[in-house]
């Protein structure tokens, strides 16, 4: 059995400063119907991205903080990079030539701060969040002030796994 192999960069874009960093997402190419669950604001998720929501939503609960809803802009952005990384075969936080902020700015999704966790390998929602818990950046973006998240794992033709989480603070907060 393989282990898997954690990456973490904390990035928190500040559109005001111009400051931004990278971290990497992970998606699956959309989900279909029959297989996902809808959740606020229509978004659809898969099962192994609804099991993740529902695990980190815990993990934050345990803390005292409020539960993330999917967004479907950071949805969009976490699917494509986990896409990306898993035909490249390469867990990056900058892949043809675009950062994590990038990735975000260009679905659309303005509010800030964002972050991002990324994983590569871990063969279930709960090892994923038990990688990201047992590091420090990783562990500040899931119990960071954020409200909003994307979610997604992507499998390329070898098994790897790919996982992502974006996280977003609301403008209506």
């Amino acid at each position: 059995m393989r282990r898997g192999k954690l990456a973490v960069m904390v990035v928190v874009f500040l559109a005001s400063s111009g400051a931004g960093g990278i971290v990497q997402a992970v998606w699956n190419d959309a989900p279909s119907v029959a297989a996902s669950r809808k959740t606020e604001g229509e978004v659809e998720l898969t099962p192994e991205e609804q099991e993740l929501l529902e695990l980190t939503n815990a993990e934050r609960r345990r803390w005292g903080l409020r539960p993330l809803r999917p967004h479907p802009l950071l949805m969009l952005a976490a699917r494509r990079h986990a896409a990306n990384m898993a035909r490249q075969g390469r867990l990056s936080h900058t892949l043809d030539g675009k950062t994590f902020v990038d990735r975000v700015v260009e679905t659309g999704y303005s509010a800030q701060p964002v972050s991002e966790n990324i994983a590569w390998n871990p063969a279930t929602p709960a090892t994923a969040l038990r990688c990201w818990l047992a590091s420090p950046g990783h562990r500040a973006n899931l119990l960071g002030a954020c409200d909003e998240v994307g979610l997604a794992v992507a499998t390329n033709e070898r098994g790897e796994r790919f996982w992502v989480q974006v996280f977003g603070l609301s403008v209506s907060r």
